[in-house]
């Protein structure tokens, strides 16, 4: 399913984009939009999880925010995203306990 979804993001994925990953996770999705775009948003509610992945992916175009993607409301209004990804899963290495509700994701 990763790959289908990234598939249907590649025609708003371009040098210009401003791409927001709303479940940062292991970060594969911000990996694929950072092949192109010009800013990735990520979200991920796991600290742990979002230091390893700012660790795995240092690069200044990655803006990753500890919190729930409920955030996204909290984003500069006029931010225009070309896509957004929301790939609900868990991180292996993390916090199982720690995980995204439903009622959040609804919101």
């Amino acid at each position: 399913m990763v790959e289908v979804s990234h598939d249907f993001l590649k025609p708003v994925l371009h040098r210009d984009a401003v791409m927001i990953d709303a479940t940062l996770g292991t970060g594969r999705d911000s990996a694929f939009f950072l092949r192109k775009a010009r800013r990735v948003i990520a979200f991920e509610i796991q600290p742990e999880t979002a230091a390893r992945c700012r660790q795995a992916m240092e690069d200044p175009r990655l803006e990753i925010r500890v919190e729930n993607h409920t955030g996204i409301r909290e984003l500069d209004p006029a931010l225009e995203a070309d896509g957004v990804i929301f790939n609900f899963g868990w991180d292996p290495a993390g916090d199982r306990q720690v995980v995204t509700q439903p009622e959040d994701s609804l919101k």
